[in-house]
Order: structure tokens, then C-alpha cells, then sequence
């Protein structure tokens, strides 16, 4: 079954278990989907598979179900996938790409146990993005290293789906991918990229 969220003045909205095999298809019966198993896909996780052998599993990807968790690193990445992939910032609807910014404002009120305090700042130090990058809107936090707990991390996906369901878009929330090497620019709106 998947997860309700009841959204303040709006019907709820739903949660189903989607992998990204069925990554909106135009089968989906609800707006914003996040992935079941979105905690497991955070940071960069080093394992012992079902023979003995230690690897490391990036952000983004999932262990297999035999693998034994020795250890996870990093920092948490979201990647917000819409219903056609994007490559550039115009690809980006304005209203989404205005939404994610608010999003990242509000990270910073997410407290480990999962609830938004305006009055007080979380451990998000700082979040990069949104930035459009391999193939959807990603947004990286700084916890200066302390990560999140499942609480949190269930704070921070009723932020996006705050955000985003009263927009009326299809969107698919997951673990993002790591950090890149090279500097990712956020994203810009069509106005601002005139103004440059």
C-alpha cells in the first residue's frame, strides 16, 4: 500500500509504490509519486553481497535485498523526475522550477523528527539546486555530515509533495545521484535568462 499525505486545504494525495519501471507511463492515478523505497536509495552505501563481496552502492542506486548495509557516507539527494525528461532549463515549467525553489527554502525548517518548524533551522546547512541535471531537477543538502534519519527524510518528501501537488503536474520523487564533479548552475527561469 502506499503512503497518504493529507495536504492542508487539498484532497489527499497518494503515494504509491512506483519503481522506475512503470516511471509515468500515463498509467499513474495520482499526480506526484515518490519511490517506495526512497530512504534505501539516499547516500553512498557499502554492502556485503550474498557471496562475501564488499561493494560500494552510489546515491540514486538500491542494494539488493541479500546485501548486508555495513555502512552509508554522504550527503541526501533528491532528483524530481517529470513526465518528459529535462536537459536544459527551459525544459523546466516555471511553476515547477519556482516550486522547487521553495522547497529548498524550506528544507532548512526540517527537523530530524520529521516536522517543519519556521521558527527554528534544522540540519540542512544548505541545499544546492534545483539544478536540471541527469534527466531531472535535482536538489543535494549539506547536514555538514550528520545525514538524515527516516523521520526526516519523510519531513522532507511531505515538503515536495507540498509543493508540487497543488501544481497539477505528474512528478516522480526519488534518491538522487551524487554530487558532481563539475559545478551543476541552478535552475533559471525564462525572465532571468533574458535579463542576463
Amino acid at each position: 500500500m502506499g503512503r497518504f499525505y493529507r495536504l492542508g486545504r487539498g484532497r489527499p494525495v497518494v503515494f504509491p509504490p512506483v519503481g522506475p519501471e512503470s516511471h509515468l507511463r500515463g498509467t499513474m492515478a495520482v499526480e506526484i509519486s515518490v519511490a517506495e523505497r526512497i530512504f534505501d536509495g539516499l547516500y553512498l552505501k557499502t554492502v556485503r553481497t550474498s557471496d562475501g563481496e564488499i561493494r560500494d552502492i552510489p546515491s540514486g542506486q538500491l542494494p539488493e535485498p541479500s546485501d548486508e548495509l555495513l555502512m552509508t557516507i554522504g550527503e541526501p539527494s533528491f532528483v524530481v523526475r517529470l513526465e518528459k525528461e529535462v536537459h536544459e532549463d527551459a525544459d523546466v515549467p516555471e511553476a515547477i522550477g519556482f516550486a522547487l525553489r521553495q522547497v529548498a527554502r524550506r528544507l532548512h525548517h526540517v527537523m530530524p523528527d520529521g516536522r517543519e518548524d519556521a521558527d527554528d533551522e534544522g540540519p540542512v546547512e544548505w541545499v544546492l539546486g534545483p539544478a536540471v541535471h541527469d534527466g531531472g531537477v535535482v536538489l543535494w543538502l549539506d547536514t555538514d555530515g550528520t545525514g538524515a534519519a527516516r523521520a526526516m527524510i519523510d519531513g522532507i518528501v511531505k515538503v515536495f509533495v507540498e509543493e508540487l501537488a497543488p501544481l497539477g503536474v505528474q512528478a516522480h520523487v526519488c534518491a538522487g545521484p551524487p554530487y558532481p564533479s563539475a559545478l551543476v548552475p541552478a535552475w533559471i527561469s525564462g525572465g532571468e535568462r533574458q535579463r542576463q
